[in-house]
């Protein structure tokens, strides 16, 4: 977007300014979007996969940045920096009640935010599908890396958000082909960590 003060990227209704002039942007973009592409292919491939995977046992199944929606009050998160998927109840951004996996999320009474029918279906669901080895990632969630206490944890923290905000833009490339946040460091980075960590920790990428 051009603006009497510059050339602007749109991140929604939020004005980003750009320090180069449009053709910049033109020569680069292929390149730039392949290496997004690459960073986060796998990335991707896991989310999706667990929108999958909760969509199959009656879940909502959708994705929006980190997180994964099994109905309204109750969700999984993905965490990109070290792979680990938690789910969890929330009323709001900030109250939330973190489960050590998603058996114990499905046996809460937290979870009853739709009929007892419904949930109790999507449980068993879950326990047929899981005995079959067809949830091979939300069967997994307690995996030896699980550092949790056995009991529901209460989360009050709202830093999962901000990544998961970068990673909703940086899904709009995946799904609508549209760059809403642009690094020049991206163009000449060749490790893929480096640009996932740099991505997800930059502050001055996206302005909350």
């Amino acid at each position: 977007m051009k603006t009497k003060s510059g050339l602007c990227l749109l991140e929604g209704w939020k004005r980003h300014k750009l320090n180069h002039d449009i053709n910049y942007y033109f020569d680069n973009l292929p390149e730039y979007v392949q290496k997004v592409y690459g960073a986060f292919a796998p990335y991707r491939e896991a989310i999706m996969a667990i929108s999958d995977e909760v969509h199959s046992i009656g879940g909502i199944g959708t994705v929006h940045g980190c997180i994964v929606d099994i109905n309204y009050y109750n969700h999984v998160y993905l965490n990109i920096l070290d792979g680990e998927v938690t789910p969890y109840f929330a009323t709001d951004m900030t109250n939330k009640i973190v489960y050590k996996n998603m058996k114990k999320l499905l046996k809460s009474s937290k979870i009853n935010s739709g009929s007892v029918i419904e949930n109790r279906c999507m449980l068993s669901r879950y326990l047929s599908k899981a005995k079959k080895g067809e949830l091979p990632i939300l069967s997994q969630s307690n995996i030896d890396r699980w550092e949790m206490p056995a009991v529901a944890q209460i989360v009050t923290d709202r830093s999962m958000y901000k990544p998961s905000r970068i990673m909703r833009s940086i899904q709009y490339m995946f799904d609508q082909k549209i760059v809403r946040i642009w690094d020049d460091n991206i163009i000449s980075w060749e490790n893929k960590k480096d640009m996932t960590d740099k991505l997800t920790a930059n502050d001055k990428l996206i302005d909350w």
